[in-house]
């Protein structure tokens, strides 16, 4: 398991146990981060045959936890996918 920051997105790895078949992208709920859904990867995918893949939301909510949603319309930046783009480059098809 590994935690990476690419200055677009931090999120955590789940390497396939070997090569692997496909890819598991999990996103967490808001005020969450992607520590809190990393351990479903096991129950979803317990033979390890995908890469599995937990993002954290580019937006630090309060008390503490992260999200992707959650700010006033006057506070949020203007709509794009830019992160979202930039964080799937990392994964090619």
């Amino acid at each position: 398991m590994d935690m990476v920051a690419l200055g677009v997105l931090d999120y955590r790895v789940r390497h396939a146990a070997s090569g692997p078949q496909g890819g598991l992208v999990l996103f967490h709920g808001r005020g969450a981060d992607e520590n809190d859904v990393y351990p479903l990867l096991d129950t979803l995918d317990s033979a390890q045959r995908l890469v599995g893949v937990t993002p954290r939301g580019p937006l630090l909510l309060p008390p503490s936890g992260a999200g992707s949603d959650g700010l006033a319309k006057e506070h949020r930046p203007p709509p794009t996918m830019s992160k979202l783009e930039e964080f799937w480059r990392y994964f090619p098809v």
